[in-house]
């Protein structure tokens, strides 16, 4: 809600509604999972779609998740034409083949806003025989300037996320004052 706040809403103007919390789930603007959005579509006579005038779904390259994906699949068959999409990825690499999908299967009207800019520069580096954890203490080891962190791990569900945060509990990962 503080970052809600920043962008000039008022803290009762926004709720968040996921399979575990819920804070004021009846605020105008509200931050749910693609399961929530699902199950309010399924069980319209009970929420007012009519007064909903747009979605953004961030993330959205979870749209090809073998789990998941049909999830976000329905809940863009079933929005009403009227509700504007905004559709978010940094990932998505066959964009140009899904808009023609949902261009002549749910009859939208698109726009591709793409770019090749980075804000943070991306850098690769082969990683041999090594579990996730020897290595992420690798990168945190050393004086500050060798250090390859900041870091971001990428999980593509909540039970990977737990099994890493598993792995790394203990490890020495940060430096004095972190």
């Amino acid at each position: 809600q503080s970052a809600a706040v920043r962008w000039g809403f008022h803290p009762d103007d926004v709720g968040l509604v996921t399979g575990n919390r819920r804070v004021n789930p009846d605020a105008k603007v509200l931050v749910v999972v693609a399961e929530i959005l699902l199950n309010r579509l399924l069980q319209a006579e009970q929420f007012e779609f009519e007064k909903v005038s747009a979605v953004v779904m961030d993330e959205f390259h979870s749209f090809s998740d073998l789990e998941r994906g049909i999830v976000w699949e329905f809940s863009l068959s079933l929005l009403p034409r009227h509700v504007r999409l905004l559709l978010l990825s940094a990932t998505v690499g066959n964009a140009v083949p899904f808009l023609s999908w949902l261009r002549n299967a749910h009859e939208r009207t698109i726009e591709l806003v793409q770019s090749t800019d980075r804000k943070v520069p991306l850098s690769f580096q082969w990683v041999g025989d090594k579990l996730l954890n020897e290595h992420l203490e690798e990168m945190a080891a050393g004086e500050v300037d060798a250090r390859r962190t900041p870091a971001l791990v990428f999980c593509f569900n909540r039970d990977e996320c737990w099994n890493v945060a598993e792995e790394l509990k203990g490890k020495a990962m940060l430096s004095d004052g972190q």
